[in-house]
């Protein structure tokens, strides 16, 4: 296959998915970027490693190496779901790579599930996000990274305001207990910044009782800051402690939203 891409020449786009291919390993996503290098016509790169858990940190060493002669890539997503020897160095030599291009536009990267990703692999994470320049669609997705909590999220929410281009934003951040009302209160924060934010989709459907009407009151006081927002989905199934108090105030911020022309909220239990 690898032979068989090197010889698209004009290729601009490429989709590959090896998910729960269990024995592609390192190697075998080291050699297929060494090819993929070589295609200074690919702008758009879609790759999904779901559940390839023979993947670890090496080769997503290689991968980085090699994407730092890719300056021709706008758009970038790489699913590494369920990849559970994956941990933070992996996830910051992606990072750090990915920030050195320039042409960005898009960027996907699923970690869900990756239970060595830390606190401290999102940290990094934030530290890089200042240089995505052009960046005009992100997705982040720490689901069921059991290690990630308010501390991960604060550091991420805050480095958000230097996404000043940013249009549409995903943050999936399902299954984490050590989210409280203190993480989505920073999210707000960071939030508010983003005054070109179009579309926008929170995932933080819980079994937990961290987060309240405070933290989705905050929330909602966010909201009304976004006036170009048309699309806005909310994700909070299971989080039993939010009552009608904090419902009514998502409501509320609702009613500031002119532009909305998309809208997905779940409360249920």
């Amino acid at each position: 296959m690898a032979e068989g891409i090197k010889r698209l020449s004009r290729l601009e786009k490429l989709s590959l998915c090896f998910a729960e291919c269990v024995e592609i390993t390192e190697d075998g996503l080291s050699f297929l970027f060494e090819i993929l290098q070589r295609i200074p016509s690919l702008r758009k790169l879609d790759l999904d490693f779901h559940g390839c858990y023979n993947i670890c940190d090496s080769g997503l060493w290689n991968v980085s190496e090699c994407l730092k002669k890719m300056n021709f890539l706008q758009h970038c997503k790489f699913n590494f779901e369920s990849c559970m020897n994956i941990t933070n160095d992996g996830l910051s030599w992606l990072s750090s790579s990915l920030q050195q291009l320039e042409h960005l536009q898009s960027m996907s990267l699923i970690f869900a599930g990756c239970e060595e990703v830390t606190d401290d692999g999102l940290v990094n994470l934030a530290e890089n996000l200042q240089n995505f320049h052009c960046l005009l669609t992100m997705e982040l997705a720490f689901g069921e990274c059991e290690n990630v909590s308010d501390e991960g999220l604060s550091s991420l929410s805050l480095e958000l305001k230097t996404l000043s281009s940013l249009q549409n934003l995903t943050l999936r951040l399902n299954g984490l207990n050590e989210i409280s009302d203190l993480g989505l209160s920073n999210l707000s924060k960071g939030l508010q910044e983003l005054n070109s934010l179009e579309s926008l989709t929170l995932g933080f459907s819980i079994e937990s009782r961290m987060i309240t009407d405070i933290g989705v009151s905050r929330l909602a006081e966010a909201l009304i800051e976004l006036r170009s927002l048309k699309d806005l989905s909310l994700d909070f199934e299971s989080c039993d402690k939010i009552t009608n108090r904090g419902f009514s105030n998502i409501c509320s911020s609702l009613k500031t939203l002119g532009n909305l022309q998309s809208l997905n909220l779940d409360f249920s239990m």
